[in-house]
């Protein structure tokens, strides 16, 4: 049967072959051999199609691979490790590289530090795609102006400074794409006292005792043991969220956000120090009022 039919655009011996038992061997003598010379003068209404700069290509095409970005253009671009950082325009009142703190070392006389916040660091990372003690930079008003060096996933989480990106208002508590060039800024504050950025892949920062928090007293860890000021280039690390990915779109539940308070209740736990306090004193610590001041540490 196969010996009478034929298949257009093949020689006829070519389907006699397969009766043979040397069809296989003769066949892999010619393979490739009836195929056309390739066609470079494509129709334009057909390359218009394959054009990545036409307003109407369809993004379902593109795929992002792992160590590139999407440049302007839609073509993915390998990530330049000089781009991968964050340069810090206005350094703000004080903008430190924060984490969860060394706990552990008091016995050396190192206080624990880390964040003021830790809830909102912990959300904030995980809307960034990070490990909850990756290390974020924690922000008071007037707080720090940043300049994104590559395309990247955020999310603000804390204090609502009235974040805006390139002039657009952003809110806390969700992830945002910053393209390079992008310009970070907080123009007022609006409800609590401390913001924490928090980057996809995270920050590189110096490490001291497994943490890379900012120790001001002893002037180590975080960015060279000092708040960030005007000029510093904050590097960071691989991203681990492409454009894309569904992780790139979460917002934080309304039941896990932290409610801020002009007046919060602090709550204590008696120590070993409590039954030295006089009547008097556990009145004051239980029932007066406790301004923070300058001098406030994070010991």
């Amino acid at each position: 049967l196969f010996a009478l039919i034929r298949i257009h655009g093949r020689d006829r011996r070519a389907d006699q072959d397969i009766a043979t038992p040397y069809a296989a061997n003769v066949r892999a003598k010619r393979q490739c051999w009836y195929r056309r010379p390739a066609n470079r003068n494509l129709p334009a209404a057909v390359a218009g199609r394959l054009a990545d700069h036409r307003p109407d290509r369809c993004r379902a095409f593109y795929a992002v691979r792992p160590g590139t970005y999407t440049s302007s253009s839609g073509r993915s671009r390998p990530i330049c490790r000089d781009m991968s950082h964050l340069k810090v325009i206005k350094g703000g009142l004080l903008s430190t590289v924060q984490d969860l703190g060394r706990p552990g070392s008091r016995k050396f006389g190192v206080n624990p530090g880390g964040v003021m916040d830790r809830r909102s660091a912990i959300i904030a990372n995980g809307l960034a795609g990070n490990e909850p003690s990756a290390a974020v930079i924690e922000m008071h008003f007037p707080a720090a102006e940043i300049e994104f060096g590559d395309q990247r996933i955020f999310a603000i989480g804390g204090a609502d400074l009235g974040a805006t990106l390139d002039g657009v208002p952003i809110s806390n508590w969700r992830c945002h794409r910053a393209l390079p060039g992008c310009l970070l800024r907080f123009e007022g504050k609006i409800l609590g006292e401390r913001a924490y950025l928090a980057v996809n892949g995270g920050l590189m920062a110096d490490e001291w005792l497994g943490s890379r928090s900012t120790n001001l007293a002893a002037g180590i860890g975080g960015y060279n043991g000092r708040p960030l000021q005007i000029g510093d280039v904050v590097q960071l690390q691989e991203p681990t969220i492409y454009e894309g990915t569904s992780l790139g779109h979460q917002i934080a539940a309304h039941s896990l956000v932290p409610h801020y308070s002009r007046f919060p209740t602090l709550r204590v736990i008696a120590g070993p120090e409590y039954s030295i306090l006089s009547s008097a004193g556990r009145a004051a610590l239980s029932e007066q009022t406790f301004t923070l001041t300058h001098a406030s540490d994070r010991m």
